[in-house]
């Protein structure tokens, strides 16, 4: 079945004061990083290099030398002691969730150096969830608030964009980094090389992080273990006004429910994710024009796989008045693969036009094909034996999405310390989907 939904526009307007010289709010989130707000760029509010202090949105920064410092287990720690930026997990240890001034995850853009990072098979109202370890990053944009104009209606919440490491200024850099968490009994290490040879400029970056069972007053709490690994590799080349990147990255999480059972209901209780995992390739090419108009071009395309396991497994005996069945035990297993391949190709402009007018205009194509197939067992059997059942399933879904959308924003300086933004996004989406 094939479907077509009606083109959908998102128009923005907003009026901004900008005061040189007072403080932003959207500052570093580390209070011994002093970065001065005139000299921060950001690359998420306008799709291009712009001041953060003339950003048109609320937007946070975690900058390269926070993350450097930072002892957390996780970056999921950074983002949340930003106000109004909430992590959760679900129960699920270390399958976390962003949530922004109280909108749900599924409605938070999570962008990898700008590009998406969906899927569509992570629920109601959960998002995709933190698959990058912060070894590869150099910093972390924080949107807060709606911004659908130029990255969709999934950006209603906000958008937490994660720049990697293009390379550095010298030969060869690095950082070592191992954190031992006494509330896991867990270690996370990570390594990271950039530099930079000629026009060639390179990162090679990998982690591993082994957590236990979460500790607490009352001893440590089964089930809650879980680990994770990633690798991750830049290659650049700089010729004159011309800019080319090859990106290959990938995460992979294996996590465990707790559920606390002080009756013994349960003779087995369990909800796993054996794997969770994404691997992504991409290309970036960007070019200075320098025109009287036209500015810079820029290119990116990806594919990005991900993949998911789900398995469920409940058993509970419960007495029943009748001697015929006197005790009845229900069992049931499910075991689901889910499997989401994602190409996408962007194409965008920057305009510097007459009267203070700086014009953004792009244009994207998204295809996501999602796959998943699943397969559970129910059993019933008595005491006695006078009930003795068993029910297998099995079923497969498929899907396809495809997204056509256009952007342009206009940031208008009309006096020295005001501009009007205005933007328009037009976007036509199709789905099929078949199962059996």
């Amino acid at each position: 079945m094939l479907y077509n939904i009606p083109c959908r526009i998102y128009i923005l307007s907003t009026l901004s004061l900008c005061i040189s010289g007072i403080v932003s709010t959207a500052t570093a989130t580390s209070s011994e990083t002093k970065i001065s707000n005139e000299e921060t760029l950001v690359v998420t509010t306008n799709r291009s290099a712009s001041n953060l202090w003339e950003s048109p949105a609320t937007i946070q920064v975690i900058d390269q030398q926070t993350l450097q410092n930072s002892t957390n287990a996780s970056i999921a720690d950074n983002l949340q002691d930003i106000p109004g930026v909430e992590i959760t997990d679900n129960s699920l240890a270390g399958r976390k969730q962003i949530r922004i001034r109280g909108e749900a995850s599924s409605r938070v853009l999570i962008l990898i150096d700008g590009q998406e990072v969906t899927y569509q098979r992570a629920g109601d109202n959960y998002g995709v969830g933190l698959l990058i370890d912060e070894s590869a990053l150099e910093r972390v944009e924080v949107v807060k608030g709606p911004y659908s104009v130029l990255y969709g209606s999934q950006a209603i919440g906000g958008i937490v964009n994660f720049i990697t490491k293009k390379g550095g200024d010298k030969l060869a850099s690095g950082v070592v980094k191992a954190v031992y968490n006494s509330a896991t009994a867990g270690w996370e290490e990570s390594i990271a090389v950039q530099g930079s040879i000629g026009g060639f400029d390179y990162r090679i970056n990998g982690s591993y992080s082994d957590q236990g069972n979460r500790d607490t007053p009352d001893g440590r709490l089964p089930n809650t273990n879980y680990r994770n690994n990633s690798q991750g590799v830049w290659l650049g080349y700089n010729s004159g006004n011309h800019r080319f990147g090859l990106s290959l990255d990938r995460y992979r999480l294996a996590t465990q429910t707790y559920y606390e059972d002080p009756d013994g209901s349960y003779e087995a209780f369990s909800v796993k994710i054996p794997k969770l995992e994404r691997e992504k390739v991409g290309v970036f090419y960007d070019t200075d024009v320098d025109g009287d108009y036209l500015k810079k071009i820029h290119f990116d395309a990806y594919e990005q796989t991900i993949q998911r396991q789900f398995a469920n497994e409940v058993k509970t005996t419960q007495p029943v008045p009748s001697p015929m069945i006197q005790a009845l035990t229900v069992h049931n297993k499910t075991d689901t693969h889910d499997k989401q391949y994602t190409q996408a190709v962007t194409l965008q402009s920057h305009f510097s036009l007459p009267a203070n007018n700086e014009l953004v205009t792009g244009a994207q194509y998204k295809q996501d094909r999602v796959s998943q197939r699943s397969g559970g067992m129910t059993s019933s059997k008595s005491l006695t034996g006078f009930i003795n059942k068993e029910t297998r399933t099995r079923s497969y879904y498929e899907s396809e999405q495809s997204t056509v959308s256009l952007f342009a924003q206009n940031d208008w300086r009309f006096a020295d310390h005001w501009t009007w933004t205005m933007g328009v996004s037009p976007i036509l989406a199709f789905f099929k989907v078949d199962a059996w």
